[in-house]
């Protein structure tokens, strides 16, 4: 039985390996079957279809039948999606639970001081770091954006700025309240009205519809440059975060040069 190899990616979402797909997708197109018949018609080593069947049984996408040899039923794929969901959300209850109980023990403390204590070791200009894929790009921004006092300065393009605002709204609105003064450059297009619209009610907002550049500046001390272009897939989206006095004011003197003449 072949397998196209999509729709294997698109499986793993439900939790499951490879084995474990091809054993169960075998299973939904037979109804009925022996941990045999699995093996063969799914391409995987008889010794593992036992094993990779006890698995799926405990994640709830089959049920075995009483008998010699035992049989499989397939649980049917929509009510499988619903029980990956129930447990994926029990695991997150947990683990939120776990969290919250660590941020008011002592063990947090513990960990804040061995940082502190790490931290001061580090040569200034060694503070630095390449954040991988959009998704830490942007849980940096919202930890930028979260210890801000007094300042952010974002000059972004197009339609990179309606990604990042829309992802970094609510932290941005936060800042605003606790008085940090914000400024943005980006083109202003048809296309991102509506988030500009936004924008506007918490930051100052200028038109560089000839400015390709993508930067970030907080409090002058920490600056986050993007290297890959916006169109990249967001799993290789990249930028390099610097924790840096000097090039934070370097980049203040480009951001403030291209401010006046916009």
């Amino acid at each position: 039985m072949i397998i196209d190899k999509s729709l294997i990616s698109k499986m793993k979402e439900f939790g499951l390996n490879s084995y474990e797909i091809k054993i169960w997708s075998a299973l939904l197109a037979r109804g009925s079957a022996t941990a045999g018949e699995l093996a063969e018609i799914s391409n995987v080593p008889r010794s593992r279809s036992y094993d990779i069947l006890e698995s799926l049984e405990k994640k709830g996408f089959v049920i075995s039948q009483f008998g010699k040899p035992i049989r499989y039923l397939a649980i049917e794929p929509s009510e499988a999606v619903n029980r990956v969901k129930a447990s994926i959300l029990k695991d997150a209850e947990e683990n939120i639970k776990i969290l919250e109980e660590i941020k008011t023990s002592p063990i947090l403390k513990e960990l804040n001081l061995l940082y502190e204590n790490g931290i001061t070791k580090i040569d200034p200009l060694e503070i630095s770091g390449a954040l991988k894929s959009r998704k830490n790009v942007h849980d940096h921004l919202r930890f930028l954006i979260r210890n801000s006092e007094k300042s952010i300065e974002l000059i972004s393009t197009d339609s990179a700025i309606v990604n990042k605002i829309n992802t970094l709204l609510f932290d941005l609105k936060k800042a605003k309240e606790r008085g940090v003064k914000i400024r943005v450059a980006a083109p202003l297009t048809s296309e991102n009205n509506e988030t500009i619209k936004l924008l506007k009610e918490i930051a100052d907002i200028k038109n560089s519809k000839n400015v390709r550049s993508r930067f970030g500046i907080f409090d002058g001390e920490h600056s986050v440059l993007f290297i890959t272009p916006e169109e990249v897939n967001p799993g290789v989206e990249s930028a390099i975060w610097v924790k840096s006095q000097h090039l934070g004011d370097s980049l203040k003197s480009v951001f403030e040069h291209i401010w006046e003449n916009l």
